[in-house]
C-alpha cells in the first residue's frame, strides 16, 4: 500500500514538472515569477562620453593667489606643525619660502612636480585647474605612512595641491625626511 502511494505522489511530481518546463512562461506567470528583462537594442551611431564635475565646491572657486593662501593655511593648521610658522604676509615678508602655482589640470601640476602621474578623464575634470603650495621650512606633518618612524619626523617643507573649483585637498607631499 505504501509503495502505491509512493509511487503516485513521485508520478504527479513528474507530470507537474514535465507541465512546468513545457509551458515555463506560463507556468511562471500563474506562480508569480517574473522573466529576465530583455538585454536593450544597440543605439546607431558613436558613443557619447561627456565628463561633468560631481564634487560639490566648498565655497567660492579658489581664483586668486591669495585665495589659494588662504586655504592652504587652513588645511595646514590642522595637519602641520612648523619650527618656525607661516602666515598670509610670508610670502612677502620672505620672499622663496612659499611658491603659489595654478596648473590647468591635476596631471600637468604632477608632470611640472616630476611626479608623472595620470589621472582618470572624470577626476581631471572634476578637479578642474589645480592650486599647487609649497611652503619651506621644519615642519612635521601629519600623513600616513607605514613606517612608525614617521610619526615624529621633521620634514624639510611641505606641498599642498587643491582643487581651484571645489577648494577640495587633493594631495599632501613631504619635502625630504630631516
Amino acid at each position: 500500500m505504501r509503495a502505491k502511494f509512493s509511487a503516485a505522489i513521485i508520478g504527479t511530481v513528474v507530470i507537474l514538472a514535465l507541465l512546468f518546463a513545457i509551458n515555463s512562461q506560463q507556468a511562471a506567470a500563474n506562480f508569480g515569477m517574473s522573466q529576465p528583462t530583455p538585454a536593450p537594442t544597440p543605439t546607431p551611431g558613436e558613443a557619447v562620453i561627456s565628463w561633468v564635475p560631481t564634487s560639490v565646491p566648498l565655497g567660492e572657486p579658489r581664483t586668486t593667489q591669495e585665495q589659494a593662501l588662504e586655504l592652504a593655511l587652513d588645511y595646514d593648521g590642522i595637519a602641520a606643525v612648523w619650527d618656525h610658522p607661516w602666515t598670509l604676509d610670508t610670502l612677502r615678508s620672505e620672499p622663496g619660502r612659499i611658491t603659489v602655482e595654478l596648473f590647468q589640470s591635476r596631471t600637468e601640476e604632477s608632470a611640472n612636480a616630476g611626479r608623472n602621474e595620470w589621472f582618470a578623464p572624470e577626476v581631471e575634470v572634476d578637479a578642474g585647474a589645480v592650486w599647487r603650495i609649497t611652503i619651506k621650512g621644519d615642519v612635521q606633518v601629519g600623513v600616513f605612512s607605514m613606517s612608525a618612524d614617521d610619526v615624529n619626523a621633521k620634514y624639510d617643507g611641505v606641498t599642498y595641491v587643491f582643487s581651484q573649483r571645489t577648494g577640495n585637498l587633493l594631495t599632501v607631499i613631504t619635502g625630504p625626511k630631516k
